[in-house]
């Protein structure tokens, strides 16, 4: 396939690579059966490259998975896709934001989200406003009852696409 014909990463691809990239930098629940499954959809797609292919070709079984063949693999592929592995702190926003998608679409109990958001608060460098209000709405989660517990958690919810639209910010560089 030249260059001309060659596919363009679609913004969901490139989504689901950012984030399976802030998994391996942060050690955060990486699975490399994922990435295999993600590199397959990719070759499904048309895409040729060396590294996609080669990743794509792995075991499907995670048992028989070589993790560091399949992470070099996976850096390569998102070097053939021109994407930027991240810095720790880049890629905690990318899974806060993440979860605060997860939160927003009801994917994820508004509990669970901000405990979760709460592990990526030094890993988003001990961000301002953004992630404590979350931290702080957490614990009163924590120790609510019955309606008062309800209503802490539609703040939850009510709060998560300011976490969002702060990790879209930070999760770039620039």
């Amino acid at each position: 396939m030249t260059s001309v014909d060659a596919p363009q990463l679609g913004d969901d691809d490139r989504l689901e690579l950012e984030r399976l990239a802030a998994r391996l930098v942060l050690d955060e629940d990486f699975l490399p059966a994922s990435v295999v499954a993600k590199a397959a959809d990719l070759v499904a797609e048309g895409f040729d490259g060396p590294a996609t292919v080669e990743l794509a070709a792995q075991p499907v079984d995670p048992v028989k998975l070589d993790r560091i063949e399949v992470e070099r693999l996976f850096r390569d592929l998102l070097a053939e896709h021109r994407i930027r592995i991240l810095g720790p702190g880049e890629a905690g926003w990318v899974l806060a934001g993440w979860t605060a998608e997860l939160i927003i679409d009801g994917a994820l109990n508004p509990a669970d989200g901000a405990l979760r958001l709460w592990g990526l608060w030094r890993t988003c460098g001990e961000p301002g406003d953004e992630l404590t209000w979350m931290l702080q709405l957490h614990d009163a989660w924590e120790s609510s009852v019955g309606a008062d517990r309800i209503a802490i958690e539609r703040e939850i919810v009510a709060y998560a696409p300011e976490v969002l639209a702060a990790a879209q910010l930070k999760s770039r560089p620039g």
